[in-house]
């Protein structure tokens, strides 16, 4: 079980970090397991797919207009709630001292999965609508909805009840998850980037042969990412609701009835 400190009335990044990557740590088999399963293995066998029937994206909008665009991004969206589902579980399951089971956390994953799947869809939706408002109107729907998975696993809140309990968590929280949020953005940049940089040094040097590892490896990088933000949410869920409630992990059963 992670100890969770109820003595700290104010919110502790450092704790939040900690406290993710402890929990990464602990369980380490399983969330890769999860992460191969529902995300890893099913974006690669579709990239690979794609490669191999002479289908992308075509360069600028018209990307936009094609069949296989919207495709990948219907399976990229599944495979994210399905990810997020299993492993958001898992972690709740380690906080609270439970015993997990790969089998636990794939029933958990298509348990969740429809709800989770909608409300991810209608959180992506208002976060473009509020972009396009000026930014900063999307950036604080981003920060006060960012709970609205973890409370839906957590308290089975259903979809809308998952977007308040979310506000309601994050409400005089928002400066330190939008610095949380900011460092796992530069952790994703920073990771595309080295991607990148490996596929032009292969291009440039015409190293054929090494494609395919570096093509595969963008699946790879998004499972962990994933794996990352999914405990990273739990984290700072917990930590809200230990701020704003005192609840603690033995308090926090409802995920397991």
């Amino acid at each position: 079980m992670v100890a969770l400190s109820a003595s700290t009335p104010k919110f502790d990044m450092g704790r939040v970090v900690r406290q993710t990557f402890s929990l990464i740590g602990q369980n380490w088999v399983l969330f890769g397991l999860l992460a191969i399963l529902l995300m890893v293995a099913p974006q690669t066998i579709w990239a690979v797919a794609l490669r191999l029937t002479g289908h992308g994206f075509p360069a600028g909008l018209s990307g936009y207009q094609s069949t296989w665009f919207w495709a990948t991004a219907l399976i990229n969206q599944a495979t994210d709630a399905a990810l997020l589902s299993g492993q958001i579980f898992a972690a709740m399951a380690t906080i609270g001292g439970q015993r997990l089971t790969l089998g636990n956390c794939l029933r958990a994953a298509i348990r969740f999965f429809p709800s989770v799947f909608l409300i991810q869809l209608g959180f992506a939706v208002a976060l473009v609508v509020g972009l396009a408002c000026f930014v900063v109107p999307g950036v604080m729907i981003g920060l006060s909805w960012m709970m609205a998975v973890p409370a839906e696993i957590g308290e089975q809140t259903g979809i809308v009840g998952s977007f308040r309990r979310s506000a309601d968590l994050t409400a005089r929280r928002r400066n330190e998850l939008l610095a949380l949020t900011a460092a796992f953005l530069l952790l994703s940049i920073i990771l595309a980037l080295g991607q990148g940089a490996a596929g032009w040094l292969i291009i440039s040097a015409r190293m054929s042969w090494a494609i395919w590892p570096v093509f595969a490896l963008r699946p790879v990088l998004n499972g962990l990412l994933r794996t990352v933000a999914a405990v990273g949410l739990t984290a700072i869920y917990f930590e809200l609701r230990l701020l704003k409630e005192g609840v603690g992990p033995g308090q926090l059963a409802t995920v397991f009835d």
